[in-house]
């Protein structure tokens, strides 16, 4: 199985400052709270859960555990995991369905670099259908950042700092439903970055600093039916930038500079 592995700080972390320093040193210290059905190893950080009944992340494992390993689990959502700051490596459940790696600090994805998503981090996820990547401070997408994920429904990556995007980013999304882009650095999207995603009903591009709409962007986006570009920079459409669209029954161009429609 291959592992999630790379560096996860979370956003519990100023409310973990919060308590004194000998409250969080019992805390870490605490490895007698392992839970029943996982193994535990304080001496190498690590816990190892094997049990098919295991369907949520467990409660209160010791905030100082670098590995969390997931064998033969029916693990499907990954959420509360808030308090582990010292987690370098996670290997999750491969019919994990739901993944939440909002309010972190990655920069990037696709890179071998600290603070970044590596290429493969995703290969071992094949069943996944929601990814939330919102609220880091991703500044580039490249591509075949999304590897693995042929069955992703949803992809949240709102409110970054996102300016660039690589054509083939979301290459391997067919199945992507939703995609979430609102609250970003974008000024410009590759003409074909939304060919790979034939069933896109909804594409939030809201609050970026999109400047034109071209007229391949949107050629095989038929299924879509929802497509928010407020509040851009956008100060000309025409309506064969929009052609493809045919089954599009929401389009908001709201606070935008728009000076001509053709």
């Amino acid at each position: 199985m291959k592992e999630l592995n790379f560096f996860l700080r979370f956003s519990a972390e100023k409310e973990i400052k919060k308590e004194s320093a000998n409250e969080r040193i019992n805390f870490e210290q605490n490895w007698s709270s392992c839970p029943e059905i996982c193994k535990c190893n304080e001496k190498k950080k690590e816990i190892t859960c094997s049990d098919k009944t295991l369907d949520s992340f467990p409660d209160d494992l010791p905030s100082n555990v670098e590995s969390v390993i997931f064998v033969e689990s029916n693990l499907r959502e990954l959420e509360n995991v808030s308090n582990l700051l010292s987690l370098k490596k996670l290997d999750l459940s491969r019919k994990l369905l739901n993944l939440d790696l909002s309010v972190n600090e990655f920069s990037s994805i696709g890179e071998e670099a600290p603070f970044s998503v590596p290429k493969d981090a995703f290969e071992n996820l094949p069943k996944l259908k929601t990814l939330k990547i919102g609220f880091n401070k991703i500044t580039k997408i490249n591509d075949d950042s999304f590897a693995g994920l042929e069955k992703l429904e949803e992809l949240n990556l709102e409110y970054n700092s996102i300016s660039e995007i690589e054509e083939k980013a979301f290459s391997n999304l067919s199945k992507l439903r939703k995609i979430f882009l609102n609250g970003n650095s974008l000024h410009s999207i590759p003409e074909k970055v939304f060919t790979w995603m034939p069933n896109l009903n909804t594409a939030n591009l809201d609050k970026n600093a999109l400047r034109s709409l071209s007229k391949k962007q949107f050629t095989k986006m038929q299924k879509i039916t929802r497509l928010h570009l407020a509040r851009n920079e956008i100060s000309r459409v025409s309506h064969l930038n929009l052609a493809n669209l045919t089954n599009l029954e929401y389009l908001d161009l709201s606070y935008n500079s728009i000076s001509r429609i053709d």
